[in-house]
């Protein structure tokens, strides 16, 4: 609930609001997961802060390791077209979500069509990170990449993650950017593994 008192311009900017909300808390060091965008951001908050960030998660993370396929792109960018019939609107966020029957009255598909339809995002897209900037990411991190419908790129993507220095990688079967909700159970058995291991090495 706090007041924005600057514009968040860039990923920059918003690796920055991040930290000051970990350090208004009292974090000094932290466990930071992202998906899509949140992916962007977290690695850009590790980029930035790599002292602060315990262990990175990223998540189907959107132009991070390269840019969206262009035929997801193209659903992604129809889906917030303003004034779209609803039946379009329902088909694009389908090939985004990677389902093949849309149901516009479950809970979750009326969030995403109401933040489709009327939220305007206006920061800049973030850039892929360069393999030096990769390079650079040391923490211990865990890469989730959807096999099917990826906005990440799939297997693409995952080799250049692989450049991470301490990553583990790994391409989810029948999955899509829908990632969290569709393998929920198994990253909710593997994420906390993870996490002890980090703080036992």
């Amino acid at each position: 609930m706090s007041i924005q008192a600057a514009p968040l311009t860039s990923t920059a900017d918003q690796a920055l609001w991040i930290d000051d909300t970990l350090s208004g808390l009292g974090v000094e060091t932290a466990h930071v997961v992202g998906h899509s965008f949140g992916g962007a951001s977290a690695a850009s908050y590790a980029k930035q802060f790599p002292e602060k960030v315990r262990s990175l998660t990223l998540l189907e993370p959107v132009f991070t390791f390269g840019y969206p396929p262009a035929r997801m792109l193209f659903w992604a960018s129809v889906s917030t077209l303003p004034g779209l019939p609803t039946d379009w609107r329902d088909t694009a966020l389908a090939k985004v979500g990677g389902v093949d029957d849309y149901d516009s009255d479950d809970a979750m598909a009326t969030m995403i069509s109401e933040g489709s339809e009327h939220f305007s995002a206006a920061l800049p897209t973030p850039s892929p990170l360069s393999d030096d900037e990769l390079a650079a990411l040391v923490m211990p991190t865990y890469v989730a990449i959807a096999e099917r419908d990826s906005l990440v790129g799939s297997e693409k993507a995952a080799d250049r993650a692989r450049q991470l220095a301490d990553a583990e990688v790994l391409v989810f079967p029948d999955t899509t950017h829908s990632l969290p909700m569709q393998a929920k159970d198994r990253l909710n058995s593997e994420l906390p593994e993870f996490w002890r291991g980090v703080e036992q090495g």
